[in-house]
């Protein structure tokens, strides 16, 4: 289980172990107007994690602030 808490400073969770195969299912909550991923499958050898890998993103659509482009 990987856990985090949500008054707690932005932290990313990470296994120990490496997985070949997997089933992943997660609760999850976020605050109003939150935004975050879960990234997977991800390598660290060629840059940032979370650049690597598929995300899948969690959004509060409805109170997220948007940025307006010109």
């Amino acid at each position: 289980m990987l856990r985090a808490i949500a008054t707690g400073p932005r932290v990313d969770l990470i296994s120990r172990e490496s997985f070949r195969n997997f089933a992943l299912s997660f609760e999850w909550r976020l605050p109003r107007g939150g935004s975050t991923a879960v990234v997977y499958r991800v390598s660290e050898e060629t840059g940032p994690a979370t650049h690597t890998g598929p995300a899948l993103q969690l959004l509060d659509d409805e109170h997220h602030q948007t940025v307006q482009t010109p």
